[in-house]
């Protein structure tokens, strides 16, 4: 059977790497004590919420 194409998928992808990317980001930031690494951390959360929420209400 052929695999259905979905957009949903590809959404949640983004999500979990800008949350991977937060993952990352923040406590190297913290451990380094670079505002840059911890704001892109905070971005990138707040991408991961933003589109998470997109998502949810559809």
């Amino acid at each position: 059977m052929a695999s259905v194409w979905r957009p949903d998928r590809g959404i949640r992808r983004v999500v979990v790497a800008c949350a991977a990317a937060a993952a990352v980001l923040l406590p190297v930031g913290a451990t380094a004590g670079s505002i840059l690494m911890i704001g892109l951390g905070v971005w990138a959360v707040i991408a991961a919420c933003a589109l998470e929420l997109v998502y949810r209400s559809q």
